[in-house]
């Protein structure tokens, strides 16, 4: 041999190796092969038995492997003979050609359906969601069919064909005829009739609504007339297309208010009445006169308590003065007594007991002192009486107030501007008739201390002036001082005595010489005699003498205010 061996530990060897040349350790020249033939031998012994080994075992092997394909091609066959796979319509026989085997599967390929043999047929593994009602939800098409003698022939045939026939042969309990007639009573439990589309209800009866009628009634749309005294439930009344809801109450005792403040404009004195309560009383700029609006007394007019009015004075209207026979309190100070509203402002009064009103926004107005003290943008010169209402009258001061040389209007023309007492009136319709009417048209364009309601007096308010400001110590004319509208301590309708009214107060201003002293000379009244003649008083004695309009003389300026 050349070269080397080595024998193998993996083929049987001990992993020596010997090499064809005189190596000492592993050579087989010169002699080597004495020591090392045996070693050798025995390495080729031990490979040739590793070699039967391996063999035997690669038999072994072959042997379970060829058992390995019998099983799995016997499971292949089994699984073969119970899913046929898709087939386009059933089978008789298996892949094998085989008879079927009970639970065997096989894909419809036409009718999209997984199917299993029962051993006779095949049937449908399972339900498709669209050929079936679900449990909850879905809608059925077509007709049903029923089972002979399921719910009797005239329900399966109405059940199966709906129509309105076999609905009416299906309803054995009716008579008469038509669509759907009932026996003659059956019982309706609670029904629901609906809105019928036309004809009416005929042949029915309803109770009578009567003060012990319980329940309810909905919907009652035309006009009904229920009992006096019937109480309402919380009834819906819905809105009246026209009308008026008339004495209701929010609960039983309170009126029903309004939502806004409806609104009663007046330019002239007014007395409040019942349907003012909740509104406002306007007092408009176009009405620069000074005016007074009465409360009425509980006694005449009985607001309920809780009663609100509102009183509204414009910018660049006359002063409002707020009267009432019942007590006026203003909030701030409880003062009482009569209440103011200049120009620009409002008062808001409540109702709090049945002879007493709270006012908020209002002026009060004090009482006025003696007879010549200052008050109220001139001098406290007294009362006068208009049908039941006092009013304090104030003269103007003589610097601002009082002209001389002044003609009462046009000769031969009549006004009809007679009142005795409605000053304000008499002087403003006046003035209103031009510039030739002088002694109106100086008061009426007055402003002093702040007020511009200044007027010229009618005959019985001049008289009221000369009783209480009388400057000079004359004999009175006893022809003259009647007066209608007098307060005490003046006597009522009565004339002067020669010493009554006597002189006025010392030290008030007012006699002859003094600052504000009429003078010994007559002063033009706002009350007509006729055509030719108007009313003046004489300030010497007193005298009453009615004279020519195109006279010229003295005007002195009055306001008054309610009490």
């Amino acid at each position: 041999m050349t070269g080397s061996v080595t024998f193998s530990v993996g083929i049987g060897g001990d992993g020596s190796t010997v090499t064809d040349d005189d190596n000492a350790t592993t050579g087989l020249r010169d002699g080597g092969w004495r020591t090392r033939f045996v070693p050798c031998f025995t390495n080729q012994v031990s490979i040739a038995n590793y070699v039967v080994t391996q063999a035997n075992a690669a038999s072994a092997s072959a042997t379970a492997a060829g058992s390995s394909a019998t099983s799995a091609a016997a499971a292949y066959d089994s699984f073969d003979d119970r899913y046929l796979g898709s087939k386009a319509s059933d089978p008789s026989v298996d892949n094998d050609g085989n008879a079927l085997i009970t639970g065997a599967l096989y894909w419809n390929s036409t009718s999209s359906v997984m199917k299993v043999y029962s051993g006779s047929a095949w049937s449908a593994a399972y339900v498709p969601s669209s050929g079936y009602l679900a449990l909850t939800g879905g809608t059925m098409t077509g007709a049903i069919t029923f089972a002979a003698g399921q719910f009797g022939t005239n329900i399966n045939t109405f059940l199966s064909t709906p129509s309105s026939a076999n609905l009416a042969a299906a309803l054995t309990d009716e008579t008469g005829s038509g669509l759907t007639v009932f026996n003659n009573t059956p019982t309706l439990i609670t029904p629901i009739l609906g809105t019928p589309q036309s004809g009416n209800l005929a042949n029915c009866t309803f109770p009578t609504l009567n003060q012990s009628t319980t329940g309810t009634a909905a919907n009652l749309t035309a006009a009904t007339t229920l009992p006096s005294g019937m109480v309402l439930v919380a009834p819906t009344l819905g809105t009246p297309s026209s009308g008026t809801l008339s004495s209701c109450t929010v609960d039983g005792t309170n009126g029903v208010g309004y939502i806004n403040i409806p609104q009663n404009s007046q330019s002239a004195d007014y007395t409040l009445v019942a349907a003012d309560a909740g509104k406002q009383i306007f007092h408009p700029s176009s009405d620069t006169t000074a005016r007074t609006f009465t409360i009425p007394a509980n006694s005449s007019v009985a607001y309920p308590i809780g009663t609100e009015l509102t009183v509204i004075n414009q910018y660049g209207a006359g002063t409002i003065t707020l009267t009432s026979a019942d007590t006026l309190r203003l909030i701030t100070t409880g003062t009482t007594g009569v209440t103011s509203v200049i120009a620009g402002n409002k008062a808001d009064l409540i109702k709090v007991t049945s002879t007493e009103w709270l006012v908020s926004g209002a002026t009060y107005v004090t009482p006025p002192p003696t007879i010549g003290q200052p008050y109220g943008g001139g001098f406290y010169a007294g009362k006068i009486n208009v049908s039941g209402t006092q009013y304090y009258l104030i003269v103007a001061p003589k610097a601002t107030g009082e002209a001389s040389g002044k003609t009462w209007g046009t000769y031969g023309v009549t006004t009809g501007i007679t009142s005795v007492i409605d000053g304000p009136t008499n002087s403003a319709s006046l003035a209103a008739l031009g510039a030739a009417y002088q002694a109106a048209v100086f008061a009426e364009g007055l402003t002093i201390g702040g007020y511009s309601d200044w007027y010229l007096p009618a005959k019985n308010e001049l008289e009221v002036l000369y009783y209480n400001l009388k400057p000079t110590t004359t004999a009175n004319d006893t022809g003259s001082g009647s007066n209608a509208n007098a307060v005490s301590p003046e006597p009522v309708s009565t004339n002067y005595t020669t010493g009554s009214p006597a002189q006025t107060s010392a030290g008030i201003g007012f006699r002859t010489g003094e600052t504000d002293a009429f003078a010994s000379d007559y002063y033009w009244s706002s009350t007509e005699y006729d055509s030719t003649y108007a009313w003046r008083q004489y300030f010497g004695n007193g005298d009453q003498y009615n004279a020519n309009k195109a006279y010229s003389t003295y005007v002195r300026a009055v306001r008054r205010i309610a009490v």
